[in-house]
């Protein structure tokens, strides 16, 4: 879509200024140029998505490594007006992750639920976020009262590409990295729509054994 675009201005662009039409030329290259960062983007989504990158997992806490994403969101957060509810207890619940790579994936998590969470006659739209010991590991849930996700199955979210956001605001990879990443740690990612509405996303962990803390 991009290519395309920059190909129809670039094909204007002799006629405009063979009739003088400089400010719709000037307004056309700074389309280009607008289109031309967006390829840059995706371009580096891409090549994270394709990127391989060798185990380097350590034993992480869940509770900071929430925390932290939360504080890196604030700002779109208060711009949203979106209320966070994290019940987070105080003492540590280990997993096995790389953090970095973990932050990327809460961030992008936590930014989808944001974008999807909607304003109600009770008040602001609202985001839930949990950490807590389950059979299988580790489990970090965050979930929005937005709309839910509109397929079926809901794991289509995790398909390369796909996204429901509007043209131009989502390239459809942000959930197919950090499913991927997920995987890398050995560990999995699910969607849900849960009765009570909205949407549910869970990143499951290996835990770390407690004479291993």
């Amino acid at each position: 879509q991009p290519l395309s675009a920059i190909r129809y201005y670039l094909h204007n662009a002799e006629k405009l200024l063979e009739r003088g039409k400089t400010q719709t030329h000037k307004e056309n290259l700074s389309k280009i140029e607008n289109l031309i960062e967006r390829m840059a983007k995706m371009i580096n989504h891409l090549k994270t998505f394709a990127r391989v990158h060798p185990d380097r997992l350590e034993p992480i806490n869940g509770i900071e490594s929430i925390e932290e994403a939360i504080e890196l969101l604030d700002e779109k957060v208060e711009r949203k007006e979106v209320s966070i509810f994290a019940n987070l207890q105080s003492a540590p619940i280990m997993a096995y992750a790389d953090n970095s790579r973990l932050e990327q994936v809460l961030v992008n998590v936590l930014s989808n639920g944001i974008d999807a969470a909607i304003q109600t006659s009770a008040g602001k739209g609202e985001l839930n976020i949990s950490v807590e010991q389950v059979n299988e590991g580790v489990a970090i849930v965050v979930c929005d009262n937005g709309a839910g996700i509109s397929v079926d199955p809901p794991e289509t979210v995790f398909y390369p590409f796909y996204t429901t956001k509007e043209v131009g605001r989502g390239l459809g990879l942000g959930l197919s990295i950090a499913y991927n990443i997920v995987k890398g740690f050995g560990g999995r990612m699910i969607a849900t729509n849960p009765e009570v509405g909205g949407a549910c996303f869970t990143v499951i962990l290996q835990k770390v054994e407690d004479d291993l803390q």
